[in-house]
C-alpha cells in the first residue's frame, strides 16, 4: 500500500503541475491574442492619423497659397 502511494503520489503532482502549466499557456495564448488585436487597432489609428495629416496639410497649403496670391 505505502509503495502505491509513492507512486500515486508524485504521478498526482505531475498531473496537477501539467495542469497548471496547460492553463497558464492558455492563458498566455489568450493574451497574446488580445494584444495583436490592440497593437492592429493602434496601426489602424496611426494610418488614419497619417492620411488625416496629409489632408490637413494640403488644406493649409491651398490656403497659404491663396493667402500669397492675394
Amino acid at each position: 500500500m505505502a509503495a502505491t502511494a509513492e507512486i500515486v503520489d508524485p504521478i498526482s503532482r505531475a498531473v496537477t503541475g501539467a495542469d497548471a502549466v496547460s492553463q497558464a499557456i492558455g492563458t498566455v495564448s489568450r493574451e497574446a491574442t488580445d494584444t495583436g488585436s490592440m497593437a492592429h487597432q493602434v496601426l489602424d489609428a496611426s494610418t488614419t492619423l497619417v492620411d488625416e495629416r496629409r489632408r490637413l496639410n494640403d488644406r493649409v497649403d491651398n490656403f497659404l497659397g491663396h493667402l500669397r496670391a492675394a
